[in-house]
């Protein structure tokens, strides 16, 4: 089954709010994490209740779902769904272009900003060097909202390449995706600046909130959006391992994430204690609700607030039960700090003057922290224990990457 025989249409007008009417169930016996819910609509309108609920899911597995359902907040949440439903309908369009058009335009082709496609096998998954299954579409919103400067030669996006199916969708689409992300990641860390203590910072007569500001939509910035397919995998083995991760076991490198899908596979490493019905430490599944996106905290939140807050790792594998045989479509947000924002905790009276995490690394740019995250998972002959060390961000279970 692949995407196009169940992407959004007029009979159906939402993929997102109604995917469980057209996919194989989610299997009731696969070990899943119990994610705290929260309600956009409840934050939005500034219910204390429902940010305690935020900050207790920020500082212990730093995943939670976020209720998108109705038309409350600013802005709306169906609105937000109705923007990824639309990009969930060029996704298959863009997969689906021949090998060699979409080589064109990769990352490694479009220069250090890391915009481009990646093709599958790229990357590694574990500490042996085997290769990831998927494909992605890193695109840059500074190229979608029209912020980068034109190359030398004239060409757009400074010389960036992207498929004209892709790029098409700029103005319209992706721009409105964009636009609704950035809103909802900013009442997000409003609220975690509030509880953090950040005060705001007052510049000719204009009051600006630190943590915000850090996140500003300009071309100075890697925050995109991304396409994501897993094509089914057989069940192969990895040395060391029970089962060979499509996407290896990972902290995000940014402040926030935000993540749609409808098909199992994403799983996120729990310590013992956290999960009252299987009280064992490892990993469970995060399984997909409709007219619901799944949200996490980055590693830049854990800096910011010196340990305080959690980026959980977490890793994608084959699907439960049936849904393995089924293409795995993903979109996803990835909020990061601007570039040159260096890596360290922020002033507030409700962050810990000692490292929480026991952080010992010294403060560097965002740039730097993710050029040599990149490196380090990139595949290559002799892959060592060094590269895969190189490749670490802030997770607390190590344990979950050997």
């Amino acid at each position: 089954m692949g995407l196009r025989s169940i992407a959004p249409d007029n009979a159906r007008p939402s993929l997102l709010n109604n995917f469980n009417e057209v996919i194989p169930p989610f299997p009731e016996d696969a070990p899943t994490v119990p994610l705290l819910v929260i309600s956009h609509r409840k934050l939005a309108a500034g219910d204390e209740e429902e940010i305690s609920r935020l900050w207790e899911a920020s500082k212990t597995v730093g995943f939670f779902y976020y209720d998108l359902r109705g038309d409350g907040g600013e802005p709306k949440g169906q609105d937000v769904i109705k923007a990824a439903d639309d990009l969930f309908g060029l996704m298959a369009p863009a997969f689906d272009l021949p090998l060699e058009e979409k080589l064109e335009t990769t990352m490694e082709k479009n220069g250090p900003a890391m915009f481009g496609y990646k093709a599958k096998g790229i990357t590694v998954v574990d500490k042996h060097g085997n290769r990831d299954n998927m494909e992605h579409y890193f695109l840059g919103c500074r190229d979608i909202l029209g912020q980068s400067p034109a190359a030398a030669d004239g060409a757009p996006y400074e010389g960036r390449k992207y498929p004209a199916v892709v790029r098409d969708a700029f103005p319209g689409p992706l721009t409105t995706y964009t636009n609704l992300c950035h809103k909802v990641s900013n009442l997000l860390l409003k609220i975690l600046a509030q509880k953090l203590g950040v005060k705001p910072e007052v510049e000719g007569g204009e009051s600006t909130n630190p943590l915000l500001a850090l996140h500003a939509q300009t071309n100075d910035s890697t925050t995109h959006v991304r396409f994501i397919k897993a094509p089914p995998r057989p069940n192969i083995t990895s040395k060391g391992n029970t089962e060979l991760p499509s996407l290896m076991p990972h902290t995000d490198w940014g402040s926030v994430t935000i993540l749609f899908n409808i098909i199992g596979g994403l799983q996120v490493y729990v310590p013992a204690g956290f999960d009252s019905r299987n009280p064992t430490e490892g990993w469970r599944y995060v399984r997909p609700l409709q007219g619901h996106a799944i949200i996490n905290l980055g590693d830049a939140m854990v800096k910011f607030s010196n340990g305080l807050l959690s980026s959980n790792i977490h890793r994608v594998v084959t699907p439960p039960g049936e849904q393995k045989s089924i293409e795995r479509y993903s979109l996803a947000y990835f909020l990061r700090p601007i570039n040159s924002t260096i890596m360290k905790p922020l002033e507030g009276s409700g962050i810990p003057k000692d490292n929480v995490a026991e952080d010992k690394t010294e403060p560097v740019s965002y740039l730097h922290w993710m050029i040599r995250r990149a490196h380090g998972g990139v595949a290559k002959q002799n892959y060592t224990a060094d590269d895969w060390e190189a490749a670490k961000g802030t997770e607390r279970y190590t344990a979950a990457r050997d």
